[in-house]
């Protein structure tokens, strides 16, 4: 396990919703596709996707961290796909709307959109005729493109059980969709068989896989059979293709509806018997040869005085997308942050903590929507005191797009044009920006600097400027007088 990962599952286990999330975004796609494969339509999928994330993460407390932690996710996942099958009541009506808005956003548009339209029926109705074992090791080995052990694994069962459901179920699903397949695979010899699809779904051992492969190239029915099966099922269904026709707007919708379950558990109070586990785990070898100390420290746990250490500290996400403000006390600068990338970060402390100040500088010169650039431009300019923070905002002033975001950036930065970096952006803005609002607060950055080559800006534009206002304000500047009460 890697130490990030080791890293995110210990936060989690301490009931932190946003590290949970980060766990298992590189693993909820395959999730939701194997629901959707396993349970047949997307509504009851995204319903097991969140029953068994949901699960996952309040179960992580007695996770094991020297166990897989796929392994385990997917575990959960298959047994309560399983589980839903065996007790569900059809939504037939609900998933006849969701399907069309969902999984068929814009019609079929071409020859292939129709068939793969076509073939997911098929398939669907295939799968409604397999057994639930049947259904779980086919959707596992060919849809998901695990290998037969790893099935085995997930399914609590033996290889050989694996092999038996899936290759009975491959043959249903084969049957179901023979009228679209062509070169169907017509073995006699029940030995050659189960060898071509043990190959194909990685049930040999390398052994037996060179074996398979130099035998090739001297039995003619064997390597007839293997090319007829890459025509067949395997040519309409790749394996390993089960979440290729997933919509992406399923699986965000999804994480949206984790995630508002997840912060109203992410608070969670674990017990003192569960933070017990999670604390003595890691340190249990070295508690073992210091009983006295060992039997101080449990006793000043049950007394009340807790554990120690707490969870690690945030971090903030990769590709950013969003920033907000939960709270903010301007009186003591505290502020707590949600940052949402690929998982959604809380960060909270005061306004001039440099984890807190990156954040925001990183969602102001990022490529966030306005609002949240303005947002992050607004709070940094209570942190103009800092060097990195001022030639931030006159990066903003200069390259954002946004005219607003420019001249709240500007606004910022006034007064600071001692600044050899603000000034310079200030004059830079007066002179080229194409926006008035703009020109007008570089002008008001400007106004209390004398020096020679701020009063030829001001020359400059008093002259050249076409906007009658500013041309007068450039004028005022020069003379030392107050802006005018009137605006553009």
């Amino acid at each position: 396990m890697e130490d990030v990962e080791r890293e995110l599952i210990r936060r989690a286990q301490y009931g932190d919703g946003w590290a949970f999330e980060q766990l298992v975004v590189q693993y909820d796609r395959q999730i939701l596709a194997l629901a959707r494969d396993m349970v047949g339509n997307v509504p009851d999928a995204q319903d097991v996707y969140q029953e068994a994330l949901l699960a996952a993460f309040q179960g992580l407390p007695r996770f094991r961290l020297d166990s897989d932690f796929s392994t385990w996710l997917y575990r959960i996942a298959v047994n309560k796909a399983l589980r839903f099958r065996g007790k569900r009541q059809r939504r037939q009506a609900i998933y006849e709307q969701s399907a069309s808005d969902l999984e068929r956003q814009s019609g079929p548009s071409t020859d292939r959109d129709v068939l793969d339209e076509e073939l997911r029926q098929q398939l669907d109705e295939a799968l409604e005729g397999l057994s639930a074992q049947e259904r779980a090791a086919f959707v596992l080995c060919h849809r998901q493109g695990l290998r037969i052990d790893r099935a085995a694994e997930l399914m609590q069962c033996s290889a050989g059980s694996v092999k038996s459901y899936l290759f009975r179920g491959r043959d249903k699903v084969r049957q179901a969709l023979g009228a679209g397949l062509h070169g169907v695979l017509m073995m006699s010899d029940d030995r050659m068989r189960e060898r071509v699809l043990s190959y194909l779904y990685g049930g040999l051992t390398p052994g037996e896989v060179a074996a398979f492969r130099a035998e090739l190239e001297t039995d003619e029915e064997l390597a007839r059979c293997l090319a007829a099966e890459g025509e067949g099922l395997h040519a309409k269904l790749p394996v390993g293709g089960g979440d290729d026709d997933l919509p992406q707007q399923v699986l965000d919708e999804s994480r949206l509806l984790l995630r508002a379950a997840l912060r109203q558990q992410a608070h969670r109070q674990l017990s003192t018997w569960t933070r017990l586990n999670l604390w003595v785990a890691p340190v249990l070898p070295r508690l073992a040869w210091s009983g006295g100390a060992a039997a101080l420290l449990l006793a000043g746990v049950f007394l009340g005085r807790g554990l120690p250490g707490s969870p690690p500290e945030a971090h903030i996400p990769g590709m950013l997308v969003d920033v907000s403000v939960n709270s903010y006390d301007e009186s003591s600068g505290q502020i707590e942050l949600e940052l949402v990338g690929l998982a959604t970060t809380r960060l909270a402390g005061d306004l001039a903590d440099p984890q807190i100040r990156s954040a925001l500088t990183e969602a102001m010169l990022g490529d966030l929507e306005p609002g949240p650039r303005l947002l992050a431009v607004d709070l940094l300019r209570h942190q103009t005191g800092s060097t990195e923070i001022r030639q931030a905002l006159s990066e903003a002033l200069l390259k954002d797009e946004n005219p607003g975001v420019r001249i709240a950036a500007a606004e910022a930065l006034s007064g600071l044009a001692e600044d050899d970096r603000v000034r310079q952006a200030l004059q830079q803005a007066l002179v080229a920006d194409d926006n008035p609002g703009v020109r007008v607060a570089a002008i008001e950055g400007l106004r209390s600097i004398s020096n020679n080559d701020t009063r030829q800006v001001f020359e400059r534009v008093s002259r050249y400027e076409e906007n009658e206002y500013i041309r007068a304000e450039a004028q005022r500047a020069l003379l030392g007088k107050a802006p005018a009460a009137t605006h553009l």
